[in-house]
């Protein structure tokens, strides 16, 4: 025994031995899985945009019919549904022309609707119908129909969105 110590299998690898780190396969092979993770994500993401319109549209649809069955109702008046140019107008018709004049204010905008098709059963009249004091709903449908129909469709997007207001006024949507 010299004074030297040595241990066996204690050796520690320095930087410049080839022991430590990833190779540049290894590092490839990660940044490859990275991207194709982020892509499948990316195209998972973009792929729901016109079903969430779809549903925004819907829930504006159904808020601002439920708000004119209420309104209706509170002050003992008819409140008139109507589309014209993409814009669904929901108001209280104080002096029951059947018209929106300068004192009735209402109107849900819809025009945010690109790539979405908004169809009522109404036969291509402008007029939806009206909810009366009695929360009711008198429409003008096609076909002798005794609901209103809205249903909401996007170009590509199998599924379709509806709402309903039926004849006793009740509006849901599916």
């Amino acid at each position: 025994m010299n004074g030297d110590i040595h241990r066996s299998g204690c050796h520690s690898a320095g930087p410049m031995d080839g022991r430590g780190g990833f190779t540049l396969t290894e590092l490839m092979v990660v940044l490859a899985i990275f991207i194709l993770l982020t892509s499948l994500a990316a195209f998972n993401f973009l792929g729901r945009a016109p079903r969430a319109r779809m549903d925004g549209v819907q829930e504006i649809l159904l808020n601002a019919l439920q708000t004119a069955r209420m309104k209706a109702m509170a002050e003992i008046s008819t409140a008139q549904v109507s589309v014209v140019s993409g814009e669904v107008r929901v108001w209280v018709d104080a002096n029951r022309n059947g018209s929106l004049d300068a004192g009735e204010q209402g109107a849900t905008n819809l025009s945010h609707t690109n790539g979405l098709t908004i169809a009522f059963n109404t036969g291509g009249s402008t007029t939806l119908g009206s909810f009366r004091p009695d929360g009711t709903f008198a429409a003008v449908l096609a076909g002798g129909q005794t609901y209103l129909a809205a249903t909401i469709t996007a170009s590509g997007e199998p599924r379709t969105n509806r709402v309903i207001v039926l004849a006793s006024g009740q509006v849901a949507s599916y």
